[in-house]
């Protein structure tokens, strides 16, 4: 048995590597969402419990429920971004023919791509502007509260170049083919 060391086969094997972190990452980042549900559910509970029994209310308690929910936000979407669970119209997209819908494929990865891109450069100067400022709330930099979006916005720029590198080898792949 041969072990081919051409640059199609070195594209395939540095992509199975590639797919291999975006599974870690996506099981890492399956494992952060189940912790913050239940983290933010017990912040919630414990703000209705001593809202409802003792009349009070902790802006602190209401201020972590929200960076905890903006962290899931992010975190959930990179889940559905990796396995494709977003909303697809698969009526249509599987009355193409198969080489339209690898076609498709490239250009909607291609968007994605540009889109976290964007995404990202946004949120690198969002946090460097908001680094200069106190949370209202939070003894913390207010960059605290605005990093998940930045971080959210790498970790979807890497699956959604993982996702462009797939399409283009499908699409090359197919060879012309319909």
């Amino acid at each position: 048995m041969t072990r081919s060391f051409g640059p199609i086969a070195v594209f395939r094997r540095l992509l199975y590597l590639y797919g291999r972190s975006v599974e870690v990452l996506d099981r890492v980042m399956m494992a952060a969402c189940a912790s913050m549900l239940v983290l933010v559910v017990a912040v919630n509970g414990i703000q209705v419990v001593t809202r409802s029994f003792f009349g009070r209310s902790s802006v602190y308690n209401a201020e972590v429920s929200l960076v905890i929910s903006a962290l899931m936000y992010f975190a959930g979407y990179l889940v559905l971004l990796k396995r494709r669970e977003d909303v697809a119209l698969e009526y249509f997209y599987l009355k193409l023919p198969p080489m339209a819908r690898r076609l498709l494929d490239l250009l909607i990865a291609a968007a994605i791509v540009a889109f976290f891109t964007v995404l990202l450069a946004a949120s690198l100067r969002y946090v460097r502007l908001t680094d200069m400022m106190e949370d209202p709330i939070l003894p913390v930099p207010q960059s605290y509260t605005t990093a998940p979006i930045l971080v959210a916005a790498v970790a979807c720029l890497w699956v959604a170049v993982y996702q462009l590198l797939q399409a283009i080898e499908r699409l090359a792949g197919a060879g012309g083919a319909t």
